[in-house]
């Protein structure tokens, strides 16, 4: 019985021992590419939203944010004289590069999943999402998939990672603002 017994947990040895040799070799030809081959693919991705706009290299003056009478600034009839209101152009630009610093900022915190890189997995996925004045995510949801796990979790992530924003600026006049954002993994 006791020799039964030793033979039985023998083989569980054994069966476990070539168990972990055969993972590791399996490991070992899985992952067993050179660095060269993994360099030769390279991260593209191509960012759209839902309103088109022109890249803008220069941020712009902060200064033109706050109540400044002499550039572009419209004086507010009525009782209080030191109202200001941003005329609806400033306003659109000022947008407009807030819109695309947060464009950028989710690019910054873009990651190619390695495995959908491996696998040669291209997709194109849409994030919608919602931000405070603060620049805080309040929510974040995939509108339409890529088709891939792997490639609609890395754009989830983006946003979560690349928060929080910079703050709406007041010359918006918005308490949150809500974005459509595409992201497109392709592989060259």
């Amino acid at each position: 019985m006791k020799t039964m017994a030793v033979q039985n947990s023998n083989i569980i040895y054994s069966a476990l021992l070539i168990s972990i040799v055969l993972h590791g070799v399996f490991l070992c030809v899985s992952f067993g590419g050179s660095t060269a081959d993994m360099q030769k693919h390279t991260l593209n991705v191509t960012m759209h939203t839902q309103t088109v706009l022109p890249h803008i290299e220069n941020i712009g003056d902060a200064t033109r944010l706050k109540n400044n009478p002499s550039q572009s600034v419209k004086r507010q009839g009525g009782t209080m004289a030191s109202q200001y209101m941003v005329s609806d152009e400033d306003s659109q630009t000022i947008t407009m590069r807030y819109t695309d610093m947060i464009r950028q900022r989710i690019q910054e915190a873009l990651v190619y999943p390695t495995a959908a890189r491996k696998d040669g997995i291209e997709g194109k996925t849409y994030i919608k999402f919602t931000i405070d004045k603060y620049g805080n995510v309040l929510m974040v949801m995939l509108v339409r998939s890529s088709g891939s796990g792997l490639l609609d979790d890395a754009a989830l992530k983006a946003i979560h990672s690349a928060s929080p924003f910079p703050a709406i600026p007041e010359a918006i006049g918005k308490e949150r603002m809500t974005f459509v954002q595409g992201l497109t993994f392709t592989l060259k």
